[in-house]
């Protein structure tokens, strides 16, 4: 799998958006917010 980080921001909102291949099962396992 890949792990992703991002830099600390305020928001007041958060939307997921992925793509996964044609014919392949893929999705987010875990999603952790502070």
């Amino acid at each position: 799998y890949n792990a992703v980080e991002f830099e600390t921001v305020k928001t007041k909102a958060v939307k997921i958006e992925i793509q996964s291949q044609k014919d392949f099962a893929g999705g987010i396992h875990e999603f952790f917010l502070k």
